[in-house]
C-alpha cells in the first residue's frame, strides 16, 4: 500500500519528489489565468487584468502552465479582438 500524501507529510522530500506539488502548482496557475480571463469581462476589474496580462505575472504563469510563447500571443490576440468586438 502506498504511502497517502498529505500536508502533515510535506516536509517529507519524497512528498515534493511525486510530481504532486508541481501539478498543484500548475493547477493554481491554470486557474489563475483562467479566472483572470473570466473577470476581464467586469468592467470593475478590467484596468486590474490589463495589468497582469501586460506583466511578469502572465509570464510567470504561463511558464508554470506549460504555455508557450506562440501560444500566449494567441492568448493575448483572442482577448484583445473580442474586447474590440464588445466596445
Amino acid at each position: 500500500m502506498s504511502k497517502q500524501i498529505s500536508p502533515k507529510n510535506c516536509n517529507n522530500t519524497a512528498y515534493y519528489h511525486t510530481g504532486y506539488m508541481s501539478s498543484r502548482i500548475k493547477n493554481l496557475a491554470e486557474a489563475i489565468l483562467l479566472q483572470t480571463i473570466e473577470d476581464i469581462w467586469d468592467k470593475n476589474q478590467q484596468k486590474t487584468c490589463f495589468t497582469f496580462f501586460n506583466s511578469r505575472c502572465f509570464s510567470l504563469c504561463a511558464d508554470i502552465a506549460g504555455i508557450g510563447i506562440h501560444d500566449r500571443k494567441k492568448i493575448l490576440s483572442m482577448i484583445q479582438q473580442s474586447l474590440q468586438k464588445v466596445t
